[in-house]
């Protein structure tokens, strides 16, 4: 977190216009008491806007953790971070607390959207995510768009953004 923290500055103090960065944090550290007063500490210490930070978490922190995860995450959304749930279908999905959780993007994982274009069932489940999003107001990413056909079958669903090599490889910025 320190480190993502002192690149955003860097890139600031560069002059250039930047997006979120995305961090992800464990379970174990969303549920300390003081977990939002570390974040707050470690953007105050590199004066780094919190809307610049995006915490991404799993799907199963929130069913193991539940009222932790969500005293927290409502004290980082009153920080003014971006909150999203990386791999989102993997875990064992409950759609009700999605309601519940003050969250700003679902991540889409990517072994739903890889079968996306031969499995009428991952279809369908990109699509059922996405809808339900839309009704919530929730950004969604598809990961794992590799090709032309699957980046079209995303536009067509209305994905919001995606992730993968048909967009562009891992690139090392440090």
């Amino acid at each position: 977190l320190s480190e993502v923290c002192r690149q955003i500055r860097n890139w600031l103090d560069e002059g250039l216009d930047l997006v979120p960065v995305a961090v992800n944090l464990p379970a174990s550290f969303l549920i300390q008491l003081d977990c939002a007063e570390q974040i707050e500490e470690v953007l105050s210490k590199y004066q780094v806007p919190p809307h610049l930070l995006e915490v991404e978490l799993t799907e199963n922190t929130f069913i193991s953790s539940t009222d932790f995860a969500l005293t927290s995450l409502k004290k980082l959304k009153k920080i003014g971070l971006n909150i999203s749930i990386d791999d989102f279908g993997t875990g064992y999905s409950c759609l009700s607390y999605i309601g519940t959780l003050p969250i700003d993007k679902l991540k889409i994982d990517g072994s739903f959207v890889q079968d996306l274009i031969n499995d009428p069932l991952s279809r369908a489940v990109v699509d059922s995510i996405h809808r339900i999003a839309r009704v919530m107001q929730i950004t969604t990413i598809a990961e794992h768009a590799e090709d032309q056909e699957t980046l079209e079958a995303l536009q067509s669903i209305g994905i919001d953004y995606v992730q993968g090599y048909i967009i562009s490889r891992p690139e090392k910025l440090c």
